[in-house]
Parts: structure tokens; sequence; C-alpha cells
């Protein structure tokens, strides 16, 4: 089975926000299809009780990775433990493999690579040469420092495709930059969205008021007793 296609065009753009808003809790929930071919695949592991594939055979395939690629593929089983049967994203552990390395390649290294996955476990979805192409696209736009400090801060940037790299280059820096911010200051992120949830749902609240000549907004009536 294929791998599904990043969008084009303008679209692109969009993934950064979208992807970075799930964080590294994002997982492959959203985007599963039907269990189709699962039957073929599992066909590969020697069967244990209850269908599952047994992790002797797992970790005969992972002996020869490095640790970083074995911490990738652990942190994948513990945030998305079927993610076999997801419609998107990696089917085997070879695939893991794959579409890591090429994440850390463009983030600069393993350890950075596992940074990038812990912030945004979404880019497991994406095809390795698809990830190489965006960091490609950075690195001549941007130039490779600027574009390695881009993806750093905002790893969900290898999601864009090229032509939207290019399209939008201006906005991509200020866009790594405030949510490098919010990524390295969590708790602050969470206030802040907190607070403009509330603002959100009080101003919904008083435009309903507003559409009733004859009544006052809430926060008048509680100020008149």
């Amino acid at each position: 089975m294929q791998r599904t296609r990043r969008p084009a065009g303008i679209a692109g753009l969009l993934v950064i926000v979208a992807v970075t808003i799930k964080g590294a809790g994002c997982g492959f929930s959203s985007l599963s299809g039907p269990a189709a071919g699962f039957g073929h695949e599992r066909a590969r592991w020697p069967p244990c009780r209850a269908g599952i594939p047994c992790r002797s055979s797992i970790s005969e395939v992972t002996a020869s990775w490095s640790e970083a690629e074995r911490k990738a593929l652990e942190l994948l089983e513990e945030k998305q433990p079927a993610w076999r049967r997801s419609y998107l994203g990696p089917k085997t552990e070879e695939d893991v493999q794959e579409t890591f390395r090429a994440i850390a390649s463009a983030a600069g290294g393993e350890e950075q690579g596992l940074n990038a996955i812990e912030r945004n476990l979404a880019l497991m979805v994406f095809l390795p040469k698809q990830i190489a192409a965006s960091s490609e696209a950075l690195s001549a736009e941007l130039g490779p420092d600027v574009a390695l400090d881009v993806i750093r801060k905002n790893p969900g940037v290898l999601t864009v495709p090229p032509a939207s790299i290019k399209e939008n280059v201006g906005a991509i820096v200020p866009i790594a930059n405030v949510v490098g911010f919010f990524a390295d200051n969590p708790l602050f992120a969470q206030g802040l969205f907190a607070v403009l949830g509330l603002a959100v749902t009080y101003a919904v609240v008083v435009a309903s008021w507003l559409e009733r000549p004859s009544r006052s907004p809430p926060f008048l009536c509680s100020l008149a007793g």
C-alpha cells in the first residue's frame, strides 16, 4: 500500500499550523481508515496469542538499528500502538527506520531527529523522499544554517511541499519562531490558549445578548446588581 502524497499549493502551508497544533501527541487516529491489508501484513510475523506479532520477531528486525532508531520506534509504539493499521504512515519497522533517517538527516542528527518527532509525531506519516525534498527546498531558499534552525524550531515545516515553501518563504521563518517559542514554553502556551478560549467564549455570549436590544449583556447585569 502506498502512503498518501501531500497536498500541493498554498494548502501545504496550512499544514504547518494544523500539524503543529497537534504537537508531539498527534496521532494517526484522525487519519486512519479501514484496516485494509492488515491481514496481509500480519502474515509477515509469526502469530502469538491473540493474533499479535511476537515481540521477539520485532526485536530481531531492530537488532542492527541505532539506539535513536529504536527509540523512534518505541515512541511510535507508545503513542500509536496500532500504527500498522493506520491508513497513512509506515506499515513496517523498515518503513519507520527509513522515515526516521530522513527526519534525522533533515534535522541535523539522530538526537535532533528524536526531538523533532517528540514535538511532532505526525512527521512519521510522510514519505522519506517527501521529507528530503522539503528539507532541500528550505536549504535552497533560506540557506543551510537558517533552514536547519527553522526545522528544529518547527519540524512541521518538513510536511510542506517544496512548491509551497518557495511561494511562502517569507512566512516560514516568523512562523518557526512563534512555534519554537510556544514549544519551549508549554505552560505559557497552555495559559495563553486557555485565556483566548475564555475570551472567545465570552465574546460569543456577549454577541448573542447584543442581538437582543431589550436586554443588557451579562456583565452589565452583574454590575447593576
